[in-house]
């Protein structure tokens, strides 16, 4: 029987492959913590091949997200404003990832500062 590929598979693929330029990790350098070849990777990447459970922990340990990242908001894509743009920019979605990472005192300055930028632009 052939394997059947899903769209969720692809959809966690597209989430590691984010999460990863995120955090500037090339596939080669998350391969290597994972104990993996590139080219495995890329099939997790791809969705070619599933992750098991405790495989997709051990990712989302290393990418500093937490394992629900992979499953939440999966039809984001499908939420389409009125001129068939996403609500959630890709940049949006990469600067909300590298924010999961930072403590509570460098989220307040950075809300901060981001409120500084848009009060100067209005």
């Amino acid at each position: 029987m052939a394997k059947t590929i899903t769209e969720l598979d692809i959809a966690i693929g597209e989430k590691i492959v984010k999460a990863r330029k995120a955090l500037r990790l090339t596939r080669k350098d998350l391969a290597h913590k994972l104990h993996i070849t590139h080219q495995q990777l890329q099939k997790y990447e791809n969705g070619i091949n599933r992750i098991t459970a405790s495989r997709l922990s051990e990712i989302s340990k290393i990418l500093k997200v937490d394992i629900n990242y992979f499953y939440n908001d999966l039809d984001v894509k499908s939420v389409l404003r009125e001129d068939g743009k996403n609500y959630i920019s890709e940049d949006s979605e990469e600067i909300a990832l590298l924010l999961s990472n930072i403590s509570k005192n460098k989220m307040d300055a950075v809300k901060n500062l981001l409120r500084s930028i848009i009060t100067e632009e209005n």
